[in-house]
């Protein structure tokens, strides 16, 4: 009976150990998951004092670890960068595309080594042509799509004149599968705003991109449809005497497996 009871301990705690092994490999799961499924790339590590206005949080990590870091950022909503410095990791809302040449010496933000979310091909509306109703001031169309950097800087804001139907349009040159779209500062828009994407130059014609869309407590718009549309155009309109204002805005495209492969490790 006694050797019994001894064999049934010794397979209990080979169970326990087996368990606490399993619960080890799980506990090492997001960062993997991060390595596979999120793609960032890096960026040149110097930035302006503004953008510490984007900074989400400062977290410790073993030996400045990018996977760790990578793992934190992709756990936030809104963090589309994240930088280095000795053990320190800093994750911010700031958009950096590839065309950033960064700030120069002395810059106020210098980091060893920074990465950035959506800057490779699925970024599709960097840089295109853009088109409105009406322009507010110095408050260009070209604006939210034509900067390399931005945090809350005002060069990166579209805003209309008060018409009946004002719209913001971005043309994409040729209709392509839209997964997302990402519009990181707004204002002035009303309930009845409305988001459309198709290949007419008339908003009205075109069908909606989304009903419905996730807002931030930073004052971002995410509109994600459930399966990617195709388009030219994308509008954002309202059907009403106002006017709107939108910064920031990121137009992606359907992804790859190979835009998403991690390049902190070459």
């Amino acid at each position: 009976m006694r050797r019994l009871r001894l064999f049934v301990e010794l397979i209990r705690v080979a169970l326990v150990r087996v368990a606490l092994v399993r619960v080890a490999l799980l506990s090492h799961q997001p960062a993997d998951a991060v390595m596979s499924n999120f793609r960032y790339a890096e960026v040149t590590p110097s930035f302006p004092s503004d953008l510490q206005r984007c900074l989400l949080m400062t977290k410790k990590v073993e030996a400045g670890s990018v996977t760790s870091c990578a793992a934190v950022c992709h756990s936030l909503q809104s963090c589309s960068l994240f930088c280095i410095q000795g053990t320190t990791c800093h994750l911010f809302r700031a958009k950096v595309t590839s065309g950033w040449a960064g700030a120069g010496t002395g810059a106020p933000n210098q980091f060893t080594r920074c990465w950035s979310l959506y800057i490779y091909s699925n970024d599709i509306g960097r840089g295109v042509s853009t088109a409105a109703e009406s322009v507010y001031l110095s408050f260009v169309p070209s604006n939210p799509v034509g900067l390399p950097y931005s945090c809350d800087n005002v060069n990166s804001c579209y805003e209309s004149l008060i018409d009946i139907n004002p719209y913001w349009m971005a043309d994409l040159g040729s209709p392509k599968s839209v997964s997302e779209v990402r519009i990181h500062r707004y204002a002035l828009l009303d309930p009845v705003v409305e988001f459309r994407l198709g290949n007419d130059t008339t908003a009205a014609n075109n069908p909606h991109f989304v009903t419905s869309f996730t807002t931030t407590i930073f004052g971002e718009l995410f509109l994600k449809p459930p399966t990617p549309a195709i388009g030219r155009y994308f509008f954002v309109t309202e059907n009403l005497l106002s006017d709107i204002r939108v910064c920031d805005v990121w137009i992606l495209g359907v992804q790859d497996s190979d835009t998403w492969k991690p390049n902190w490790m070459n």
